[in-house]
């Protein structure tokens, strides 16, 4: 998904009057709304946040896979909507619950103080003004969010006593947890062991959840059933500093930390977090030099008879860099134990110590090693274990350069398909996998014949859903190897010109949208005239889709991939392709009817397309007939979303003036124009644009964002004016905690 698709969603953007580059002026067509606030499940939708829950959303109703998505599986992309529905009925991150954020009284003479601070700034005067702030403001949220926030500046600034004392006055106990947490962090930076464990030590509760905010702990459980990721505990505290003296040579000092450690952990309810934080107490025992230790510790944890001692033996000596060591450990192992899906494994094991050796150098010892992972493997007896050992084998060989050794492993490989964490995986694609590793060691030969062998592999699939599937994500990994053309013929090859996904929320993929994908990839490499033909096979199976939603939809999408690769009048001739509601077959729609959301795609589909249009044409420095083409938008919120990317589109050319006069006050184009000029460094432009946002909070936000870039850069003067602008107290102490931070890092930069 490209930029155009969600800048500027949200159609509560205002549009006011637009001085385009050669300074003719136009407006909005009369009639348009400027106080409309969109809404998700009658939930009002933010600006700052309608872009990250529109994304969202789209991946959900598409399937182009992530790596994340490999990792943890596509369901989970429902947890990531919910936090983006949660986050935009949230305040922005200035709003600070409206009057009662205010400051209250001031202290006597807090403001001559406050005049000699700006006059002369050092970090303490400043944070001092900042919890001056923060202490008057009404709402309890809004002040210890702005506490923690100045207590982690204090902190970073050398002033770790002053930090403890600002954490005294939070009072909810989980922030107060949490920012005791990072001041301890804070510490074991500045190399302040012993103090960081004094801190930890006062933390008061052995583990809580991390400051998300009113909504998202919902999904904070989710997560945590999904994956065994539980907030943030006493023990894991303990464990960076314990590791911080390792590497300090403190063995000593670091075995005494994790003793305490792993008392701690036994406390965390979580059984995830429980069974990870003993298990990453007992390596961290082992990395100390202390076997024996960390052997009695597994022991009397219960994790032995989970893992066999030998193979986290193995584990913490190929951490520590003891390859023979390790060797000797996991061949020790009696049987094929298998944690994980293989990655504590003999074979894992062995693997891993093929690849260190390999990184090290060891070409031959690499190759041994992986040979004797690989038939390591093949003694496994269950199906599903074997499979995916010799998978997550054959990706370790590639990642080391045994790419001959990663082929066999992948073809010794039974089965073409099986399932891991609700996703369907493939030989065929781990093939694809090595073959993209092979181009990226310079053997393209090699990898077009790897590549070849995958697609063959693809296409014996039984299951046609899957073997659809498997092939796009092949031609994903051809286009990344540079071989675009290539991934074309392989999108050709599907057999059917649309088919559902696998996985818990299936949806409808075409052979069409692949193909201007893939061709969009060809016009990246250069390849013009392969993409000019490979756009227009993808518009003409496009037009064959049965389905008038999924071909007006399809058809939008190659409109918007022809504009982005430079193909504007294609683009043109495609997206007039788009029937319109009223254009198509079928009784015509009662005026009484709900409008459904398919109801409300259909009739944005050509307005989204000519949206994308013109932002192509603004990127290509073509503004007047960018700006033409936006006019001509009938739908009011992709004609706001293009005309905002215009703007934007104006500022990255480098005609700031222009950008600003065409946004008119609006949050989006003025965050962007903003962003560009802290960039180059112009922070008294950055301060104009700021003040020229119409909504105060968004305003505060950006402000903000410019005092903590301008302290950075060492102009204090300009950071301070930019603080001092700003009217939420929230915000301007949060300024003011940055601004110090920045002073204090530049001041121990120069001792």
């Amino acid at each position: 998904m490209g930029r155009s698709d969600f800048a500027g969603v949200g159609a509560g953007l205002r549009l006011g009057e637009l001085v385009p580059l050669d300074g003719r002026t136009w407006a909005p067509p009369r009639g348009h709304s400027s106080s409309v606030t969109p809404k998700a499940f009658g939930l009002p939708i933010r600006p700052i946040y309608a872009a990250t829950l529109i994304m969202s959303l789209a991946h959900a109703s598409r399937a182009r896979v992530s790596s994340w998505e490999a990792a943890v599986g596509r369901p989970l992309i429902v947890m990531f909507v919910v936090t983006a529905l949660a986050l935009a009925a949230r305040p922005p991150p200035a709003a600070a619950e409206s009057k009662e954020a205010e400051a209250g009284p001031r202290a006597p003479g807090a403001e001559s103080a406050e005049q000699a601070c700006y006059a002369a700034p050092r970090p303490a005067c400043l944070l001092e003004i900042a919890l001056d702030i923060a202490r008057g403001i009404g709402n309890a949220s809004a002040r210890e969010r702005a506490l923690a926030t100045i207590a982690a500046a204090q902190a970073e600034s050398g002033d770790v006593a002053g930090a403890l004392e600002t954490v005294q006055a939070i009072e909810d106990e989980n922030r107060r947890s949490n920012t005791r947490a990072n001041i301890a962090r804070t510490q074991v930076a500045a190399a302040d062991l012993s103090g960081a464990l004094a801190t930890a030590g006062a933390i008061e509760t052995p583990s809580w959840e991390t400051d998300w905010g009113l909504g998202t702990r919902f999904v904070e459980k989710l997560l945590e059933m999904a994956i065994g990721a539980g907030g943030v505990t006493r023990a894991s505290v303990l464990l960076d500093i314990a590791k911080a003296q390792i590497a300090s040579g403190d063995a000593a000092g670091a075995r005494a930390t994790l003793a305490r450690a792993f008392e701690d952990a036994k406390l965390i309810e979580n059984k995830y977090g429980l069974f990870n934080t003993l298990l990453d107490v007992v390596l961290s025992q082992a990395a100390s030099g202390d076997l024996a230790g960390a052997r009695r510790m597994a022991e009397s944890a219960g994790l032995t008879p989970a893992i066999p001692w030998p193979a986290l033996e193995a584990k913490a000596r190929l951490d520590s860099g003891d390859l023979e060591g390790a060797l000797e450990a996991a061949r020790s192992l009696e049987a094929h134990f298998s944690l994980c899906i293989g990655c504590l494994s003999r074979a894992g094991l062995l693997a891993a110590i093929a690849k260190a050796r390999g990184d090290r150098g060891d070409r031959a010892g690499a190759e041994a090693t992986f040979t004797e992972s690989v038939d390591d493997a093949m003694g496994i007896d269950d199906v599903a274990a074997r499979t995916e050992i010799l998978a997550q084998i054959a990706r370790a060989g590639a990642e080391a350069g045994l790419i001959s050794g990663a082929i066999d492993a992948a073809r010794r490989i039974e089965i073409p398909t099986w399932r891991v964490l609700m996703r369907h995986k493939s030989r065929a694609l781990l093939l694809a996998e090595i073959a993209k590793a092979q181009a990226a060691r310079g053997d393209m030969a090699g990898a077009k014949l790897t590549f070849a062998e995958a697609v063959e592999d693809a296409k014996a699939i039984d299951n046609v859903d899957h073997r659809n599937e498997t092939l796009t994500e092949i031609a994903e990994l051809q286009a990344e190897a540079g071989e675009a053309s290539a991934a074309v013929q392989t999108i050709r090859d599907i057999e059917v010109p649309s088919w559902r996904t696998g996985g818990n929320f299936p949806v409808t993929e075409t052979r069409a949208a692949w193909l201007a994908t893939m061709a969009k990839a060809q016009a990246e490499a250069g390849d013009a005239a392969g993409a000019k033909a490979s756009f227009a096979i993808a518009a003409e199976d496009a037009k064959a889709l049965r389905d008038a939603h999924r071909r007006n939809d399809t058809l939008r999408e190659i409109a918007e991939y022809q504009a982005q690769a430079g193909f504007v009048a294609d683009a043109i001739e495609t997206a007039r392709g788009i029937e319109e509601e009223g254009s198509q077959a079928g009784p015509p729609r009662r005026p009484h009817r709900l409008r459904t959301a398919r109801d409300i795609e259909e009739e944005g589909s050509q307005a989204r397309a000519f949206s994308a249009i013109a932002v192509a044409q603004a990127e290509a420095g073509d503004v007047a007939d960018a700006i033409e083409t936006a006019r001509g938008i009938e739908d009011e919120e992709s004609r706001a979303r293009a005309f905002d990317n215009i703007t934007v589109a104006q500022a990255e050319a480098g005609d700031i003036a222009a950008a600003r006069l065409s946004a008119g006050g609006r949050y989006f184009p003025l965050s962007r124009i903003i962003e560009i000029q802290i960039a180059n460094g112009d922070f008294p432009g950055a301060r104009q644009s700021a003040r020229e946002i119409e909504d105060a909070r968004y305003r505060a936000a950006e402000l903000v964002d410019i005092a903590g870039a301008e302290a950075k850069a060492g102009q204090l003067a300009g950071a301070i004016a930019a603080a001092r602008e700003i009217e939420d107290a929230f915000s301007r102490a949060r300024a003011l905690s940055q601004i110090a931070q920045a002073q204090a890092a530049a001041m121990r930069g120069r001792q």
